[in-house]
């Protein structure tokens, strides 16, 4: 790999503790709708989970059927707390305060993982840096304001701007174009063997699988330049890389 040139990096799970974030965000606005309305915590929060985790991956870049466009994170939250009340037989008016009070919440509990800012500050001083995700603009520019990590990005690329995301090799074509460097030159850091690992690797561009939790990959799964546990090591993965080095598997 030739010398210094540019490092992106995925946002939910890679720089941001998100789902650590929706949890506590979760419980806390479960407990006081339980407590305001009457209405079963567990069960809502259960319902919400389960709204989620089906509506989040189909929602791409365009506008999906019977729902929000992407571009518009209130609209979704809005339509997927709406979903949840009906799965517990509450008022679906209700929606509105519940979207109000967990977008409130999760602001109050984004964290970057532990690793972020020191990995950021060092490669800062030789690499370009920006993020490549998939979302909501206003969700995810809520997320990386608050992690304060603005100072050290040349670009954000985000799906729900450009029309186009992850894992289509095309999101990352606009985030090194914004950066003015070649895929060659170009590392990409996530925690997703399929949206991160593959999308970049089809744009031409050395993928870093971060597995923080030392999951197994699935038979069949893209297959990164090189695996770490933490951003920590980093830096000196990417300068054996440069100097032609084999990285660890």
């Amino acid at each position: 790999m030739p010398e210094p040139g540019a490092v992106l990096f995925d946002l939910d799970e890679t720089l941001l503790d998100d789902d650590a974030s929706m949890h506590r965000a979760l419980r806390m606005v479960c407990s006081a709708l339980g407590a305001g309305y009457g209405l079963p915590a567990e069960a809502l929060a259960r319902a919400y989970l389960g709204v989620a985790e089906r509506t989040w991956p189909e929602l791409g870049s365009v506008p999906t059927a019977g729902r929000p466009d992407l571009a518009d994170g209130w609209a979704i939250r809005v339509w997927m707390w709406r979903e949840a009340l009906g799965a517990v037989d509450a008022a679906p008016d209700l929606a509105g305060e519940a979207a109000g009070r967990y977008r409130s919440a999760r602001r109050r509990t984004y964290r970057a993982f532990d690793d972020v800012l020191p990995a950021l500050r060092c490669l800062a001083r030789e690499y370009r840096l920006g993020v490549v995700t998939n979302g909501a603009p206003d969700t995810q520019r809520e997320k990386l304001e608050a992690l304060g990590l603005g100072e050290y990005l040349g670009t954000v690329v985000i799906s729900g701007e450009v029309g186009v995301g992850k894992p289509d090799p095309e999101i990352f074509r606009i985030a090194l174009g914004e950066l003015d460097a070649p895929p060659h030159r170009a590392v990409h850091v996530g925690d997703s063997l399929e949206s991160d690992v593959r999308g970049a690797a089809s744009a031409g561009i050395r993928a870093v699988w971060l597995n923080r939790a030392g999951r197994r990959p699935a038979t069949g799964s893209a297959r990164p330049a090189a695996t770490i546990r933490t951003l920590a090591g980093l830096p000196a993965l990417l300068a054996r890389l440069a100097e032609g080095a084999s990285p660890p598997p």
